[in-house]
């Protein structure tokens, strides 16, 4: 019988100290950031790291998206949703100081697990990837950098920049090249 109590105080325990974990990771309790996961994967930053919150039935299914993340810019990361062929893709991306710069990961969410599971839609040479990254422009004017996601539709196309010695756009005392991607119907291919 005792072992019995002690059992239910370390499970009630641990739910405290897991929801404690998910609000501190979310900046407490009453902010924007609160954690209300519905219909639509949640986001989660903590620092270092995000998780992507997901309701399955009665229960919540995390995945760790992000791993070791930092950077000083405030409000770093975001989140954004799109359908293709009836699968959601779930767009997390980032943004960083040193250098100024821009990385985006694609997820899905695997059927069987409800788990978040990278989802590699873009071409790097011969490999395929989750994610893909722009040099922030600092003042140049061009297309916006990772702009992939426009009205939770993958846009046919998206511009991100690479620094280049031969880059013919002067950004602040960089020299930038542009990389165009096109979507084929499957993946990005840049062009």
């Amino acid at each position: 019988m005792t072992r019995t109590i002690a059992f239910t105080r370390i499970r009630a325990w641990l739910a405290v100290a897991i929801v404690a974990l998910l609000l501190a990771a979310c900046g407490g309790g009453g902010s924007p950031g609160d954690v209300h996961p519905g219909t639509d994967p949640v986001l989660v930053a903590g620092e270092p790291n995000a998780f992507l919150l997901v309701r399955s039935g009665e229960k919540v299914v995390v995945t760790q998206v992000l791993d070791g993340y930092y950077s000083r810019v405030d409000n770093s990361v975001d989140i954004d949703f799109a359908e293709v062929n009836g699968e959601k893709l779930i767009e997390v991306s980032t943004s960083n100081s040193m250098p100024p710069s821009l990385v985006t990961y694609f997820f899905a969410i695997e059927a069987k697990t409800q788990r978040a599971v990278p989802r590699k839609i873009f071409r790097d040479g011969r490999q395929m990837t989750h994610k893909v990254y722009s040099a922030m422009l600092l003042g140049a004017r061009g297309a916006p950098e990772l702009s992939i996601i426009r009205n939770h539709r993958l846009a046919s196309s998206f511009s991100a920049y690479e620094e280049s010695d031969r880059g013919t756009i002067r950004d602040s005392d960089r020299r930038l090249s542009r990389i165009v991607y096109r979507w084929n119907g499957k993946f990005y291919a840049s062009h």
